[in-house]
């Protein structure tokens, strides 16, 4: 996975992630774990996160997706519709970041890694449970069972993780 200013190249690292059996992955594992419960997702890229927001609707969870393409008058409204409970998921590809604060999101969920050692920083007085799904999720032995279907970008992400110190295959 080539590595562009300290972090994974977006476009290659999106082709990585977005995939179906991903995607529906992604969404089953939010559905089971936690329900109903507000969360934010953050995606690899703009395709991958209106993808993944397609899944998590297919797994009966109320979600939309926001990027910048999102019109101005549209992305408003999605976001009140959040704020109001008609929206439980919101997924994101570096939209919803510094400066947007929700008090709904109790779920962070990253499906966009980093080579970086920093993954996520929080601030505030809510409860924010933040993991990694490619990190904690998503081990070798997946990956292995997966690149039947779709190549070898997978392995070579996690490889590239594991080189950095950002991944492991417990």
């Amino acid at each position: 996975m080539p590595i562009v200013g300290g972090d994974f190249e977006e476009r290659a690292l999106a082709a990585a992630l977005d995939h179906v059996a991903l995607n529906q992955a992604a969404a089953s594992l939010y559905r089971d774990r936690f329900g109903s419960t507000p969360g934010i997702v953050y995606a690899a890229g703009v395709d991958h996160a209106y993808n993944l927001a397609q899944e998590f609707r297919a797994a009966g969870l109320q979600t939309m997706a926001v990027s910048g393409r999102t019109p101005p008058r549209e992305l408003a409204e999605t976001l009140a519709a959040y704020e109001r409970g008609e929206i439980n998921v919101l997924i994101n590809a570096q939209l919803l970041a510094e400066g947007w604060n929700s008090p709904r999101a109790t779920v962070c969920m990253h499906l966009a890694p980093t080579a970086s050692k920093r993954v996520c920083v929080v601030t505030g007085s809510h409860l924010i449970v933040s993991f990694s799904f490619i990190l904690s999720w998503l081990s070798m032995e997946l990956a292995t069972r997966l690149h039947r279907s779709m190549e070898k970008p997978a392995i070579s992400l996690l490889s590239s993780m594991k080189e950095k110190g950002v991944a492991s295959t417990r």
